[in-house]
């Protein structure tokens, strides 16, 4: 499938908040007609949740682990690795719960900031509300696409779920509400929200966001941006033979790397994407080529395509050859080894 999409090279926070008497900046925001969401968007927004609790919350939960644990943190911004853990899994599993007793609203309102809101009213009551002049509900595939619409709406995303969750326990201090309702420098939200504030809600949605960018980008379009590279190295070909020549090996190991999980990753991750993590948490390079490698992503959404990629590009660029000769070297190496550990055990029981 082709997919063309413009993509964030930040994580693309939204503004989200919490209704209720510590909000007063934006007590607006809590007066809104609320239209209860259809049965169809609920089935959209609980697909949303059950795939990003699968297939995102054990990657950032292995991020954090991975961590320096500077910015790590819990609810109220205490903690590390541990408490953050918990306290994602807490949210998430407390979005589910709202979700699962079908307690999801919409409201349309351009004028206010905010893109979603949760209302602590009891357990029993507890809602997450959707604006859906920022956001819209949209079937799995195309939220996890991360596509947004040329208006500028965008998705309603597991990142977007997650942080509402989290309001069940927490809330943005007045600072932050403060500095959100006056649309502070976008350049100063980390300092403000991570640093100073420790602002557990937003540190979901910076980590989640650039999770999902990631695998909207780097996973979803992997086989893709490996066919670009195809197009290009097969013109560098054409008009420069001896220097494919000189490249060959390289070309070839690519190749086989990408036929392998860890391969992929390796090929895949590098300093530029999964910043935040490597900024902000101090994962190394090789940690996050661990945990993606690890993920599942490749082997479920990459591996038969990208096989089939991979096969293709040897034959146009005549390196089948050199792929059936590494083979037999791996053969010949393995068999050697074996007969002469076959040896050595025999020359020990004659010589023991």
């Amino acid at each position: 499938m082709h997919h063309q999409h413009k993509h964030p090279t930040t994580p693309n926070l939204r503004h989200r908040f919490i209704c209720g008497a510590t909000a007063a900046l934006i007590a607006q925001g809590c007066g809104h007609d609320l239209a209860q969401a259809t049965d169809e968007q609920i089935e959209y927004v609980r697909s949303t949740v059950n795939h990003g609790n699968e297939h995102f919350l054990p990657v950032l939960s292995e991020l954090a682990e991975a961590s320096s644990e500077d910015l790590v943190f819990g609810f109220n911004g205490e903690g590390g690795k541990e408490e953050f853990i918990r306290d994602l899994t807490l949210s998430s599993e407390n979005a589910s719960r709202v979700i699962e007793s079908g307690r999801v609203y919409t409201f349309t309102d351009p004028e206010y900031i905010g893109s979603a809101f949760y209302r602590n009213m009891g357990s029993n009551h507890d809602l997450i509300a959707v604006n859906e002049a920022n956001l819209v509900i949209m079937p799995l595939d195309d939220t996890i696409d991360g596509h947004c619409t040329e208006s500028g709406t965008c998705p309603f995303t597991w990142s977007d779920i997650i942080h509402e969750g989290s309001h069940e326990f927490v809330v943005h201090s007045s600072a932050v509400d403060e500095y959100v309702e006056n649309r502070g420098p976008k350049s100063g939200y980390d300092n403000l929200l991570l640093n100073q504030e420790r602002d557990f809600s937003y540190l979901l949605s910076y980590s989640a966001d650039e999770i999902q960018s990631f695998f909207s980008f780097n996973v979803l379009e992997s086989v893709e941006l490996e066919r670009v590279w195809l197009e290009g190295v097969l013109f560098n070909k054409e008009i420069d033979p001896h220097g494919f020549e000189l490249n060959r090996q390289f070309y070839s190991d690519k190749l086989s790397d990408l036929s392998t999980p860890e391969g992929w990753a390796k090929q895949t991750v590098d300093d530029y994407n999964l910043e935040f993590f490597s900024e902000f948490w101090g994962v190394p390079l090789e940690e996050k080529q661990r945990i993606i490698a690890e993920s599942g992503w490749y082997e479920e959404y990459i591996e038969d395509e990208m096989k089939e990629f991979v096969s293709e590009a040897r034959r146009e660029l005549g390196l089948e050859y050199d792929e059936t000769r590494v083979e037999l070297d791996r053969e010949i190496s393995t068999e050697w080894n074996l007969n002469d550990e076959g040896r050595r055990e025999g020359s020990d029981i004659k010589f023991g």
